[in-house]
């Protein structure tokens, strides 16, 4: 992010044929899993600082649920901290950095 967003909410599309995606319970990670139980992709549990590297915060958390209409189609929901976001130290440029495991 370069700049404050408006809202602490963030929603991004991921099409993901043939997998499950679920949130981990125990990390808030998001895992994609065949039909099997086979770990194929994951996203890592979220968390961000600002371009200072001095405000570290893990108060964000993932949901992710079926596209109505829409198969093999998710919405996977980012919902920060607002007391982050309003900070008197203004927290941006912040990096919020997903990253990715395994392959498709």
């Amino acid at each position: 992010m370069t700049k404050r967003p408006a809202k602490n909410v963030m929603q991004f599309e991921i099409t993901a044929s043939g997998l499950t995606p679920k949130v981990s319970e125990l990390d808030g990670s998001v895992c994609f899993d065949k039909k099997s139980g086979e770990l194929v992709n994951m996203i890592d549990p979220p968390n961000m600082n600002d371009a200072s590297g001095k405000a570290y915060s893990d108060s964000l958390y993932y949901e992710i649920n079926a596209k109505d209409g829409e198969a093999d189609t998710y919405i996977l929901t980012l919902t920060i901290d607002k007391k982050y976001l309003k900070a008197k130290r203004p927290p941006v440029p912040c990096n919020h950095r997903p990253y990715k495991h395994l392959g498709w």
